[in-house]
């Protein structure tokens, strides 16, 4: 005989968010400066593919801990902050979406990893180390 499931199953007081597991895999890659939230690339051995999505991690975990507003994503922000180039941001941003690691905000046209994307994209920045 099966369990019956009511609404107070589903609930929890814990995070969907393992931040800690994200910390300790983001850290080798990203630094963030306390007082303007900004995020730098510490590894240039990185592919440009896992320094956006570490870029993308570090923005989730600031807005979950409410440091900034959105974790959401511009191309135009990562050409900035990244110092990649427009191709390059434009070809892994669409190589990230093909994959449903990133998905698209309709209103905003920004990005973002998904709560349910988060062991994939974890996945590719621990590849060939």
């Amino acid at each position: 005989m099966t369990e019956t499931k009511k609404l107070e199953d589903l609930y929890t007081d814990s995070s969907l968010l393992d931040e800690e597991e994200i910390a300790s895999t983001i850290f080798p890659l990203i630094a963030i400066q306390k007082n303007t939230k900004k995020i730098f690339i510490k590894s240039e051995e990185s592919t440009h593919q896992q320094k956006i999505v570490a870029y993308v991690l570090a923005k989730k975990l600031l807005a979950s801990n409410g440091e900034i507003e959105s974790d959401r994503i511009f191309a135009s922000e990562v050409l900035k902050d990244l110092g990649l180039k427009r191709g390059t941001v434009d070809g892994e941003l669409g190589k990230l979406r093909k994959k449903r690691i990133l998905i698209t905000d309709k209103k905003t046209d920004g990005y973002e990893i998904p709560v349910y994307k988060i062991k994939e994209a974890l996945e590719i920045l621990t590849k060939n180390k």
